[in-house]
């Protein structure tokens, strides 16, 4: 039942034949979604009590709950008391019919785990920039207009090819990055990501990223100050004009200052109050690698004597000088 329902969301029957039921289960629950927007369900045919336990369930895998049949629902969920020809309407707009068992057994799940799919996550990625891939389901091109206010090009963002047409794509060199790498990311592709695929799953740090719509530069940096409440993360690349500083807050929030190490300056003049010094000592040896001072004392060289040859040389030497003196001696 469920490889048939992720084939009806549009994955392809080779991903499917990857996925454990357990994967089936986990991938349906939270990348059911079709095009934008929270899935709608609705229940048909249950008692009060039943479908008050339902919603309660439903509500917490964040579906969105219908009273009324509807062209954009995502499932139905039938009892036996079901009235026939009101099924029949909703699987006429191509709602996923399923049992109460079903129902539960999918969206009854209490912990998210998509990081646990292996097909999702490319290993060879390095872990802090590794998110997960969408599947087939996703495979379709969203037209999404220009961030720009003077601007108004429209772009075409796939996240299944994780490709998007706009010049930072294209001429920034993301698209050398792996499928499944932020790094490969443009800023329309990091939106589509957070509104249509979602989140959930990812490392608090990658989260932040995406929900704040950060561009994410090749290079990554991370270190713990004395005073700081929790690891420091710089990302950065030597040719950038500004780079950006993640760390936690007291309240256990990721928050970013921008910082430019050619101007030596934090943007707006925003900074972490009392790592400033510190911080800064970690940000140039970031900008100028090789003006590291190597700490190691140096040895003076002794000054060295000379002595005089020794061996064959000066014995020889030295039996020439007594025969000249005994000829002269004659």
């Amino acid at each position: 039942m469920f490889r048939q329902c992720l084939l009806d969301i549009g994955l392809l029957q080779t991903e499917v034949d990857k996925l454990t039921d357990k994967e089936c289960i986990q991938y349906l629950r939270f990348h059911h979604r079709k095009y934008w927007g929270i899935s709608k369900i609705l229940f048909l045919g249950f008692i009060e009590a039943d479908e008050k336990t339902l919603n309660d369930i439903a509500k917490s895998a964040n579906l969105s709950v219908k009273k009324q049949l509807s062209n954009d629902l995502s499932f139905i969920c039938i009892s036996k008391a079901a009235n026939p020809k009101r099924i029949e309407k909703a699987k006429s707009y191509l709602a996923i019919a399923i049992s109460k068992e079903e129902f539960e057994l999918i969206f009854s799940i209490s912990e998210y785990r998509l990081n646990e799919l292996e097909m999702l996550y490319d290993l060879s990625i390095p872990t802090g920039f590794r998110i997960a891939k969408p599947l087939n389901n996703f495979n379709q091109n969203i037209e999404l207009e220009s961030f720009s206010f003077d601007n108004d090009i429209k772009y075409m963002v796939n996240l299944y090819n994780a490709s998007c047409t706009c010049k930072d794509f294209e001429k920034s060199q993301r698209n050398q990055y792996k499928n499944g790498d932020i790094r490969r990311f443009c800023k329309h592709l990091t939106d589509v990501y957070k509104n249509n695929f979602g989140t959930d799953g990812l490392s608090d740090l990658n989260k932040f990223i995406i929900n704040d719509g950060i561009t994410v530069k090749n290079k990554t940096s991370s270190f713990i100050l004395e005073k700081s409440p929790s690891k420091i993360f710089v990302n950065y690349d030597t040719t950038a004009e500004w780079w950006n500083i993640f760390m936690k807050n007291d309240k256990g929030e990721y928050v970013r200052y921008g910082y430019s190490p050619v101007e030596k300056r934090f943007a707006y003049n925003e900074k972490p109050i009392g790592l400033v010094p510190a911080l800064r000592v970690k940000l140039e040896e970031l900008s100028n690698p090789q003006s590291v001072i190597n700490t190691k004392k140096q040895v003076p060289k002794k000054n060295v004597v000379i002595d005089p040859p020794k061996g064959c040389a000066t014995t020889i030497f030295s039996l020439l000088v007594i025969i000249t003196l005994i000829y002269l001696m004659c």
